[in-house]
């Protein structure tokens, strides 16, 4: 007679349950942990730069190989070992286009190093392994450091093959203090794919700091300008000669970026027409200076505000109509903490495309002036020195001591253009950057304000306002470079784990047990 045995109550049905139980339950905790420790692998901003976005990266064999195709295509290449072999290789095959280093990772663009730590000699931008270049850096007070971003069109084939409209583009960190900062580098076209690549900036001692662009100091280099150079020619502007390398406008800076080329370039908007051919003979290098900025020492207090044409309601953000005429207002006071005074101190304006300086209505006022406003008298018939060179609030030997109460102000007009018209409401937004001397240290500082100006129509033949506008740097930046590449490490880690619980489960008779200023309005 055969015996019944009850599943439900059976010895070996329990130990199954308690068995799958454990495993259920080890594995709740392992799949907790691989999240964990995959979302805390990625945000180590600290210990990993991310570049982006996610894109086919080729070796210089694909490359030359044909594998781009028609197609231009921007810092895609990945040659990391054995660089002097390819270049080698490559002058072997390219006699007429000999060159002697490039970007081993060109995912890796952006790098830093101290300024004057090496030769800042523009012909040294090609010895890519020259050392102290690095990133991360560390800033120390009082110290200013120079920045460098590698410009490429990898399709070999030159001349058949022009990246067009090719525009470069920095979201610096904010103004606030940190002990670690991280600013944002792009590159794209308009026919072609859009990268970037962050530096990052730590302090030692926990001390905290900003970074300040330094006006004037960004240039490009490259084959065409070092070829000027050799033939004598140099451009001179505002009375500053450049050998070797084209000053950018500071617009890299601001929203709408600045073009890039190689042999075509327009002095009077310090920018190039966008086209770079493919190959590394028209490859460039993009340098510009930043100052570290240390809380307990130096500070330039600076606020910016807008109001409607002669209403003086200041704020930061106000809402308008095509057409309209605004105020904007820059105002200045030395913040330092140790008591040192600011002299040599330039209030400047830079206005987003889309808006106009209405020539001659600038203004300043300050203790000199009993805090009333005065028309600023323009040098040698330039009316838009707020929007070019600045105003000098004070000379190389007069200097604004710490205060808490403003020192100097400046106010001016500006016009939203005709050509800003769409559906939906467009921002606008202005920056006023002041900048000074402390110790015979250059610092500086920034602020902005917002126009919005109003859905509109566009007139007959104006297409609807498309901004010269770069994407600003996400909050949580995609690590698609070794990022990404240790989180899914330590996702493939958790599941092995798992599967060797698992296997390890099945094996034994017991289950283990687990276990900024603020806005003000004046009338």
């Amino acid at each position: 007679m055969t015996k019944k045995i009850n599943i439900k109550k059976s010895p070996a049905r329990k130990q199954v349950l308690k068995v799958q139980w454990h495993l259920h339950h080890k594995l709740a905790w392992l799949v907790v942990a691989g999240a964990l420790l995959t979302t805390a692998i990625a945000s180590l901003p600290s210990l990993i730069s991310a570049w982006g976005p996610a894109r086919t990266l080729y070796t210089l064999n694909q490359v030359n190989g044909g594998e781009l195709g028609n197609t231009p295509v921007l810092n895609s290449i990945k040659d990391q070992n054995n660089i002097d072999g390819l270049i080698a290789e490559y002058n072997k095959t390219h006699p007429k286009q000999q060159i002697t280093s490039w970007v081993g990772d060109e995912t890796q663009f952006l790098n830093v190093k101290e300024k004057g730590a090496s030769t800042d000699d523009p012909y040294n931008g090609w010895k890519s392994a020259e050392p102290n270049w690095k990133n991360p850096q560390v800033v120390e007070p009082g110290k200013t450091y120079r920045v460098r971003m590698f410009v490429h069109n990898n399709n070999p084939r030159g001349l058949n093959v022009v990246a067009q409209n090719v525009r470069a583009w920095v979201n610096m960190a904010d103004a606030s203090a940190e002990t670690e900062k991280t600013i944002t580098a792009y590159i794209g076209g308009s026919n072609t794919n859009e990268v970037y690549d962050e530096a990052k900036f730590t302090s030692t001692g926990g001390k905290k700091f900003n970074l300040a662009y330094i006006p004037g100091s960004v240039k490009y280099v490259n084959n065409w300008t070092l070829d000027q150079a050799r033939t004598d020619f140099n451009y001179t502007i505002d009375s500053k000669t450049y050998k070797g390398y084209a000053p950018l406008s500071d617009y890299m800076f601001a929203k709408q970026g600045v073009l890039l080329g190689y042999d075509t370039y327009d002095a009077d908007t310090l920018q190039f027409n966008g086209s770079i051919p493919g190959c590394y003979q028209y490859s460039g290098w993009i340098y510009f200076d930043l100052a570290a900025q240390f809380q307990d020492t130096v500070g330039i207090g600076v606020t910016k505000e807008v109001s409607k044409q002669g209403a003086n309601d200041w704020q930061k953000s106000l809402k308008v109509n095509v057409g309209e005429t605004v105020d904007f207002e820059i105002a200045y006071a030395n913040r330092n903490t140790g008591g040192l005074g600011q002299y040599g101190v330039v209030i400047r304006d830079i206005l987003p495309k889309g808006m106009e300086l209405v020539p001659e209505s600038t203004q300043y006022a300050s203790a000199d002036t009993q805090g009333e406003y005065r028309k600023w008298e323009a040098h040698s018939g330039n009316n838009n020195t707020i929007t070019f060179n600045g105003i000098n609030a004070s000379d190389a030997k007069t200097a604004y001591a710490p205060t808490k109460d403003l020192s100097y102000l400046v106010k001016f007009s500006a016009k939203v253009s005709e050509t800003v018209c769409g559906n939906n409401d467009i921002t606008l937004t202005n920056i006023g950057r002041v900048s000074a001397t402390t110790s015979d240290k250059r610092y500086f500082n920034d602020a902005t304000a917002d126009v919005i100006v109003a859905a509109n129509e566009c007139p007959p033949d104006v297409p609807p306002y498309t901004p010269d506008v770069p994407p600003t740097t996400p909050s949580t930046i995609a690590k698609t470079g070794a990022g990404a590449t240790i989180a899914a490490i330590a996702v493939a880690a958790a599941i092995i784990v798992w599967h060797h619980f698992y296997v390890q489960q099945n094996k034994l008779k017991k289950p283990a047990h687990l276990r900024t200023a603020k806005s003000r309005k004046r009338k």
